[in-house]
C-alpha cells in the first residue's frame, strides 16, 4: 500500500505544480477530484504507510480540496525535480496530443 500511496502523492504533486505553477492543464477537473479524493482515503485509511511516504511532509494534514499549497511546502532541495516533472509530463501530453493519443 506504501508504495500506491507514494505513487499518488507524486501524481497529485505533479499535477497541482502544472495547474497551480505553470498555468496549465493535463488533467481534468473531475480526474483531479478523483485522484485526490483517493489519496486522502489512503492517507486516512493507511496512515503508517502514508507517514512512510517521502512526501508525507507535505500531505500532512492535507485535504483533498486543493493542491494550491503543496509546491510551497516542498523543500528547497525537491522543487526543481518536481517543477522538470511537471514540465516533461506537459511536454510529452503536448506532444501525444499533437500526434492524436489524448487519454
Amino acid at each position: 500500500m506504501r508504495q500506491k500511496i507514494q505513487t499518488l502523492m507524486r501524481e497529485v504533486l505533479v499535477h497541482s505544480i502544472i495547474y497551480y505553477e505553470l498555468h496549465s492543464n493535463v488533467w481534468s477537473d473531475a480526474h483531479w477530484d478523483s485522484k485526490s479524493r483517493e489519496l486522502e482515503r489512503y492517507i486516512f485509511k493507511f496512515r503508517y504507510d502514508a507517514q512512510q511516504c517521502k512526501l508525507f511532509y507535505i500531505y500532512d494534514g492535507w485535504g483533498s480540496d486543493t493542491g494550491c499549497e503543496l509546491y510551497s511546502k516542498l523543500k528547497d532541495k525537491d522543487k526543481a525535480r518536481y517543477l522538470k516533472s511537471a514540465h516533461d509530463l506537459i511536454k510529452k501530453h503536448e506532444a501525444d496530443w499533437a500526434n492524436g493519443y489524448d487519454d
